[in-house]
């Protein structure tokens, strides 16, 4: 699009003779510019997650070189996956991995040599209180160490925890009015310290204020209903 000086490199990214690409729900780059996958695996995911809370699918987080080329996988040699419904990933600035398991209710933190650090909820059980989620979305970690999840598909809230995991206070409901969410399906924040939200059936895009943690007024209106596009 030469409005936004972007155009799609030809041949990004080079996949290894016999790998089958699954389903890639989550990207992200680290320090040292290599780009990560996370992919959700086709069978399982058809199978419908739901109706398998007692088998991981075998989820992978791929690596990749700025140019392309296929670098290995990232993460434990073991087999049984990182989640039952892979949905975002995310690379803290000291390194750290985060995965948020949709269909799993999860949300985990890795080292950078892939041990597992920290869950928050509970392995395929669902809710609506302070322990549980109910398909998260997204995750992100605040300047002072503070853990974001968004609990979006269908408790349709943010939920804060310190970095430890205890339970902070969770923000917002579901409907399209003032301090009310339609499914919070990303998170990020900006150089003033606000935390932005994308509403994804909301069609709205949020200037969630940190401080005094109340949600803004500003919402920008991008979309109807559960539409799937990128605006700019």
């Amino acid at each position: 699009d030469p409005r936004s000086g972007y155009k799609l490199a030809d041949n990004w990214p080079r996949y290894p003779a016999g790998m089958q690409f699954e389903m890639g729900s989550g990207v992200a780059v680290d320090e040292q510019g290599i780009i990560y996958l996370f992919t959700r695996d086709i069978e399982h995911w058809a199978a419908h997650p739901l109706a398998m809370r007692d088998k991981m699918g075998k989820s992978s987080i791929s690596m990749f070189s700025r140019d392309g080329d296929y670098l290995g996988k990232w993460g434990p040699s073991d087999q049984r996956g990182f989640a039952l419904g892979a949905h975002t990933l995310y690379i803290e600035a000291d390194g750290m991995f985060w995965t948020t398991d949709r269909d799993g209710h999860t949300v985990k933190k890795y080292h950078p040599n892939g041990e597992l650090l920290l869950t928050l909820g509970s392995f395929a059980k669902w809710g609506d209180d302070e322990n549980h989620f109910n398909g998260p979305t997204a995750v992100i970690v605040q300047e002072n160490g503070n853990i974001v999840v968004a609990d979006g598909y269908w408790n349709s809230r943010l939920m804060w925890f310190t970095q430890e995991g205890e339970f902070i206070k969770s923000v917002g409901q579901w409907g399209r009015g003032p301090g009310e969410f339609h499914t919070p399906h990303a998170l990020a924040q900006d150089s003033k310290g606000h935390l932005l939200v994308a509403d994804l059936c909301g069609g709205n895009f949020h200037d969630y204020m940190t401080l005094p943690g109340q949600i803004a007024e500003h919402r920008t209106r991008v979309a109807e209903g559960c539409l799937h596009r990128i605006q700019r």
